[in-house]
């Protein structure tokens, strides 16, 4: 449990390793495993089984008795959060070294960046130990955020000679496992090795426990139990005191799944129980982790502490979480158990339980723990009260996502009764996408205000937050008039001395003018915004405003300026506490850097704001963030990675229904399609769009006309293309989005050379490359491929001196991404035809028909049918512009290809 803060601070009682008992079974074939993985320096120790296997207490048994030094982080849900999960990391290996990860969390109080970011600083930290570090994490099966297990994987792949990390969980992780198996550096524990062997169960019953079973008795527990060892314990402290016949009696009675065994066997041990500890049981079973003071608070009795050292010793599935027995847990299956046989029970008991618990959490500070338990004693008055105290530093921390569940348990009627509540609930949902149920909250904040008065400036402002959040809706659904008259209206009704507020309206009317194409209205408006929000102090406003305008001026084809914004808007995120609401700034400056061509830094900064993106899991910033990992994708041809971020963005999108993001995306899966040469899936997209183009342009729909334009223009319908691209160029010029205008002259050039046009393609493209190189467009270019390079050869042995400059430095970076050697520049300046880009199975194929080889034997050399090899040959002739076999390996050795 953590208090309320920006960065959580540490419980130590997670640091600490569970104890164990002195008379627990050893398990030699299994520590000898651990000691060898620790020998052979595996970076990867990995016990993977289901709940009650001792993957536990295998691993503490073996730390503790080897004498080995060791960090420990005892995980749960709450660890998801990345800040949260790195703190505690650092702080575990902090008990064994003080000064490993310090610089991280210095770095953690500022921003967190990309997962080397994260993970670079403890792997110096680490090598610099110079001795060997174990860092156990246990129950890694609850970290599911993509931030962290990327980290993780990174750190992995970068591990110093010195770290084995270990991981105990119920499900594999997503690590590269089958990697590490074949490299032979991980070390595996499951299921089948941790069941007791008919030896481990003789020892375990008769020796541990001294029941003194026959051979035959254990054999037939042992066929009940499978060897699972928490039913096995259960079944050993159910025999004691019984009679061999009674016994018999006993391990025959019972049978079936895991299930009903641990369900039988937890019955036998709760009767044997004396009333006091069975009551003890039950009613601390609601609590994830007991204290003796919690536990007499939620009791109402006293002396806790004497019975939870008394069920430690009785080694009743309860664990002691540090050296002081402050803080205890019970094993989670034993929990499960008596919290349903409390429910069965006690069931009137639950409401008190839960609001004693609520109670010393809150007097302790444990705020929202407090909460969470308010809730579940349906004390909603306790919970309301607990929320308005901490709902602001969860907003800025991002978990908006607790706030939204809390928002889902209370009861309606309670936040309808209160207009505030209901605007900040359309608030987090706003934030997350989900409009359609953020307007019914907003009806009901309207209904709840009645008449108001021009003097009553709280319901003013109340109605002025209305506006707003109905305007970002109205956006996403692609009513931008509606948008803009809301946001205006918001405005209007905001005071000049309310600048946090006049500088939220300004942010949403820039917003909605930017979606709307008035790029002069737009400018100024979010010019505005910055400087209002940056007086206030509204961090995540003033971000978003920068990231807004940085996206104009690309729009307006000015990317250093751009450039310049979005700098200063990642330094200003970087000195930040509370970094959640960052990320789209150093998204753009990654795009920018794409278009440069800088593919690794754009990498870096892309990969930031991602997590930062992520992190908050705003809809705000991953509509932005997604669509740039995925261009970023394309420009590496990584076609999986550009469509599994393309399936997140659609997954984000997909919270509002009618949100205009949907079908941008279906553009998006028509140009990856297209950049694949699955001509056919993206004509299926391209015949339904072009029914749809005939009404009057919109401004957001220049994405998918362009995707349209590339589409007709590969099937060889140039007139439409040519056609639909002018339209795209008038309108785009008449609102001053040059970026856009580049864009629709450079495929027009396209469409002329495809239309035989080749002077008209050379012209064009000149005007077009004479506007981009100032601005250092690269991109652009070669990602239209080989029809480009091809333009760009014409155009580098036709045009002036700095435009031929220009376009060899294109040929130059389009041949280096190919893989493959460049036309010399002396002899495309010459005039040469140029040489299409040969695929390396063409580059094989013209390997062996250098070397004399038949298309037979090129055929069993690469294990591939006549035919395909009849068809390569055919396609290097085409590509070389020779007619035979002679002259390709002729020109093939000129162009120093073989």
């Amino acid at each position: 449990m953590t208090k309320p803060g920006v960065l959580p601070s540490v419980l130590t009682t997670k640091l600490y390793r569970p104890r164990t008992t002195p008379n627990l079974v050893t398990r030699p074939r299994l520590t000898q495993q651990l000691g060898d993985a620790l020998r052979q320096g595996h970076p990867l120790i990995l016990v993977a089984a289901p709940a009650g296997y001792g993957k536990t207490t295998l691993v503490t048994d073996w730390l503790g008795k080897a004498g080995i030094t060791s960090a420990w982080l005892s995980l749960d849900d709450g660890d998801n959060e990345p800040v949260r999960f790195f703190t505690y990391v650092v702080a575990a290996l902090q008990t064994i070294d003080a000064t490993i990860g310090q610089s991280l969390l210095d770095r953690l109080h500022t921003i967190p960046e990309s997962p080397e970011a994260f993970v670079d600083p403890l792997i110096n930290d680490l090598a610099a130990a110079n001795r060997p570090i174990i860092l156990a994490l246990d129950d890694y099966h609850v970290i599911n955020t993509a931030l962290i297990q990327e980290a993780m994987v990174y750190l992995l792949d970068h591990a110093p000679p010195n770290l084995h990390l270990l991981v105990q969980t119920r499900v594999d992780p997503p690590f590269r496992l089958a990697r590490l198996r074949v490299r032979g550096v991980m070390t595996e524990i499951r299921d089948r090795d941790l069941r007791f062997t008919p030896e481990e169960m003789t020892a375990f019953l008769n020796s541990v426990h001294r029941l003194n079973l026959p051979a035959e008795q254990i054999a037939a527990l042992e066929s009940r139990t499978e060897g699972w060892p928490a039913g096995i314990q259960l079944a050993a402290l159910s025999l004691q005191g019984l009679s061999p016949e009674r016994a018999t009696q006993f391990i025959q009675a019972f049978s079936g799944s895991h299930h009903y065994v641990i369900d039988y066997l937890a019955d036998e041990v709760l009767r044997r129980q004396s009333e006091e500890v069975q009551s003890f049981l039950l009613q601390t079973s609601i609590l994830k982790r007991l204290s003796a003071a919690l536990c007499d608070a939620v009791t109402g009795q006293q002396g806790s502490q004497a019975l939870l050292e008394l069920l430690e010793k009785s080694n009743l599935f309860l664990a002691r979480l540090d050296d002081q027995r402050q803080w205890y847990g019970y094993h989670p299956l034993f929990a499960d158990l008596l919290f349903q046989r409390l429910k069965q029970t006690q069931s009137e008991m639950l409401g008190e339980l839960y609001a004693r618990a609520a109670a010393w959490l809150e007097q302790n500070g444990y705020l929202e723990h407090a909460v969470d338990y308010a809730l579940k004693a349906q004390d909603y008055e306790l919970a309301i009260r607990l929320m308005d105290q901490i709902k602001n530093d969860l907003w800025n921390r991002g978990e908006v996502g607790m706030l939204i569940s809390w928002f889902s348990t209370l009861p309606e009627g309670l936040v309808r009764s209160q207009p505030d509540w209901s605007i900040f609930r359309a608030a987090c949902l706003t934030l997350v996408g989900c409009f359609d149920i953020a307007e019914k909250w907003l009806q009901v904040a309207e209904e709840g205000l009645g008449p108001v008065t021009s003097s009553d400036r709280r319901a003013a402002l109340r109605i002025q937050r209305i506006l707003l959040y109905r305007s970002v809706g109205a956006r996403f659904r692609g009513d931008f008039a509606a948008a803009i008259a809301l946001s205006q209206s918001g405005l209007d009704r905001t005071l000049s001395t309310e600048v946090r507020d006049r500088g939220s309206a300004l942010l949403f009317l820039g917003h909605a003018h930017y979606y709307a194409g008035n790029t002069d209205t737009a400018e100024q408006v979010l010019a505005d915004a910055i400087q209002a929000n940056l007086a206030s102090g509204h961090n995540a406003a003033y971000l978003n405003a920068c990231h807004y305008l940085a996206q104009l001026r690309v729009l307006q084809g000015r990317l250093r300026e751009a450039r310049a914004i979005y700098e200063q808007a990642a330094r200003f995120a970087g000195e930040l506490e509370t970094p959640v609401h960052a990320g789209t700034e150093h998204a753009g400056l990654g795009d920018l850097e794409r278009e440069w061509n800088q593919l690794e830094a754009a990498a870096v900064e892309i990969q930031k704001g991602l997590e930062l993106a992520e992190a908050g899991d705003f809809i705000f910033f991953l509509t932005d963030v997604y669509p740039a990992r995925v261009r970023l994708a394309m420009a590496q041809k990584d076609w999986e990675a550009a469509w599994s971020y393309l399936q997140k963005a659609e997954q984000v999108a997909r919270r509002c229904p009618a949100s205009i993001e949907i079908e941008s995306l279906r553009s998006w899966q028509a140009r990856l399609h297209l950049a694949q040469g699955n001509l056919a899936e993206a004509g299926q997209w391209a015949e339904m769009k072009g029914s749809e183009i005939a009404g009057p342009f919109d401004p957001q729909q220049e994405f998918e006309l362009l995707t349209l334009a590339r589409i007709w223009l590969a099937q060889g319908k140039t007139d439409h293309a040519g056609s639909l691209l002018e339209r795209i160029r008038s309108a785009a010029e008449e609102s001053k989005r040059y970026g856009r205008v580049l864009e629709a002259q450079m495929l027009q050039a396209l469409v002329y050379q495809a239309a035989g046009n080749e002077a008209q393609a050379v012209e064009e493209l000149s005007r077009v490359l004479t506007q981009a190189e100032p601005e250092g467009h690269v991109r652009l270019f070669l990602d239209e491929g080989a029809p480009m390079a091809k333009l760009l050869c014409k155009v580098s042995t036709r045009t002036t001196t700095d435009i031929r400059a220009y376009a060899a430095r294109l040929l130059a970076a389009y041949y280096k991404e190919q893989a493959e050697r460049p036309v010399p520049l002396a002899k495309a300046l010459q005039g040469e035809p140029l040489i299409e880009p040969l695929s390396e199975r063409e580059l094989e194929v013209l390997r062996l028909m250098a070397a004399g080889c038949s298309n037979r034997e090129i055929a069993g050399e690469l294990v591939i049918a006549i035919g395909t090899a009849k068809r390569h040959t055919a396609n290097i002739f085409d590509k070389l512009h020779v007619r035979n076999r002679t002259e390709a390996v002729a020109k093939a050795r000129q162009l120093g290809f073989v």
